[in-house]
């Protein structure tokens, strides 16, 4: 994964003081993009996007967007956002229809086949040693990355319940997140042996690319 800067808040001040980075915003049916400054922070499951265009504020429905771009450092650095639904899947390949719920997530780490992105509660902008980066407040009950493919709107959370493993909800999953490689899981579980279980995502990953190129 990319090293970016997570930070884990338990709490957090109710007020916070909004500030406008500039941005582009894509949208869902045709990908038309739109320059535009974007309010920060970001509350992951908000209704509305709170922009300002021409210096004038407004809102967008985010149900219309798929991906946003925030820019950092005077332009140097570009963060990009994912709306989608939080999907948790069961061993049986089906999905909880309680946990579809629009979200935004962090990306941070594409790849050709597979996108993994960051959950969180919100988002915002800090500077550190002059340099700005994006902080995400998590829920410290569940919090972790979400699994998704470049064109569907679905995000597989990757975090178990109390009842599941990781093995059973991915792979339940398996036909959405990885059509290509059938016995993904039991590959998987043969290169887990020798991680730790902290690397189980990144196994799963690497399992899964290993398998489209043969190796």
């Amino acid at each position: 994964m990319k090293n970016i800067l997570l930070t884990l808040l338990l709490l957090f001040p109710l007020l916070i003081s909004a500030k406008s980075y500039k941005g582009t915003i894509y949208y869902k049916n045709d990908n038309r993009a739109v320059n535009l400054e974007i309010q920060m922070p970001i509350k992951v499951d908000a209704k509305k996007l709170k922009v300002k265009i021409n210096g004038k504020s407004e809102s967008i429905d985010a149900s219309t967007l798929s991906y946003l771009d925030i820019y950092l450092n005077d332009g140097t650095k570009k963060i990009t956002f994912k709306r989608g639904k939080v999907s948790h899947f069961k061993k049986n390949g089906e999905i909880r229809k309680r946990q579809n719920v629009d979200v935004w997530s962090m990306l941070t780490d594409v790849r050709e086949n597979i996108i993994v992105s960051a959950a969180g509660l919100m988002y915002d902008v800090k500077k550190k040693k002059n340099e700005e980066y994006i902080l995400i407040i998590f829920n410290p009950i569940s919090q972790g990355f979400y699994l998704s493919k470049a064109n569907s709107d679905i995000l597989v959370n990757t975090d178990p319940y109390f009842d599941e493993s990781f093995e059973s909800k991915l792979g339940g999953a398996k036909d959405l997140l990885f059509p290509e490689c059938e016995n993904i899981m039991e590959l998987f579980a043969e290169a887990q042996k020798s991680e730790k279980k902290s690397n189980r995502l990144e196994v799963l990953i690497k399992t899964y690319e290993n398998c489209l190129t043969g190796n």
